[in-house]
């Protein structure tokens, strides 16, 4: 017999001991569940080195040839079902378009997941001086805009707040974010997002959103974004029980843990340079637009915010 059988019996008394009270608070708090990973990867390893070695007799060879040429099959149906995803939801927002009205304004509506950093980084990376946010916060109306100059060195500015601005993953200097609260107005070009829909499957979960963009005339065209969970090319078995607060026991479960959420939205690989692209706004990095933003920056920080 295989000495490497020994890391399954570890598995599986660990998992067992993962259902005691007490004892499952301790393990989850060691992250037994990803114990697996390590120990029945590392078992068929083994098996397929003591077969090879001469060790135990080469039929044994058939249990990790089964194990990660299976896995590399049920990956490569997962991914097969994400690329289709992928190109049905290229194929609908494909032929959308709204070309966004000279000096317009943009309200996002980011009360749901998956558009909530749209307005910092349709500021910073698209010709747009300014987009608009409602949020559910208390003060829940602001204006995003990106400033230089003496506003970015004042920690504490009137009815709004100053963040450093990052470009490529680094901080520029002299330039910043500048959130204030403010409504947007009544004739602005209007984005919202539907609540995420789950579709529970083996091969592909997945959660798909609708994008809803309004112009003033009532105008409106619909958007899919979506966000996949493929299963990976490397076998990562998962397995654990979790209690949550006021649970009267854990929850266990033992499946593929799938690592890396996709952004399924075709070619154009998240949400900012999809609105960007329906809207047909001009890419220009805030860096080098910075004259012209140093130019307004006094002008619109001495501008009242429009009344609620």
């Amino acid at each position: 017999m295989p000495r490497s059988l020994w890391f399954f019996v570890f598995t599986a008394v660990v998992y067992y001991l993962q259902h005691i009270p007490g004892i499952d608070a301790v393990l989850m708090i060691l992250l037994a569940s990803m114990w697996p990973i390590i120990a029945i990867n590392l078992g068929f390893a083994g098996i397929a080195i003591e077969a090879t070695s001469g060790t135990i007799s080469r039929a044994w060879l058939c249990l990790p040839l089964l194990y990660f040429g299976g896995n590399l099959v049920l990956a490569g149906i997962s991914h097969y079902q994400l690329w289709q995803l992928e190109r049905r939801v290229e194929a609908a927002n494909t032929v959308q378009s709204l070309p966004f009205p000279s000096g317009g304004a943009l309200v996002v509506d980011s009360t749901q997941p998956g558009i909530g950093g749209l307005p910092e980084g349709l500021i910073g990376r698209y010709d747009i001086p300014v987009v608009y946010q409602i949020s559910d916060a208390p003060k829940g109306a602001f204006s995003w805009k990106i400033t230089a100059g003496s506003l970015c060195q004042t920690r504490y500015p009137k009815n709004g707040a100053v963040f450093g601005y990052l470009e490529n993953h680094k901080l520029i200097h002299g330039m910043c974010t500048y959130r204030r609260e403010e409504a947007p107005p009544r004739d602005a070009v209007k984005l919202a997002a539907s609540a995420p829909i789950a579709h529970e499957s083996f091969f592909l979960p997945y959660e798909e959103q609708r994008i809803t963009i309004t112009d003033g005339r009532d105008r409106s065209i619909e958007l899919i974004y979506a966000q996949a969970r493929p299963l990976t090319w490397f076998p990562m078995p998962f397995g654990g029980c979790f209690r949550g607060p006021g649970d009267a026991k854990s929850a266990c479960i033992f499946e593929p843990l799938r690592v890396f959420v996709t952004p399924a939205i075709g070619p154009i690989g998240n949400t900012t340079d999809l609105v960007a692209s329906t809207l047909n706004l001009t890419p220009s990095r805030a860096s080098t637009r910075r004259q012209r933003i140093e130019a307004e920056a006094i002008p619109a920080v001495l501008r009242p915010a429009l009344p609620f």
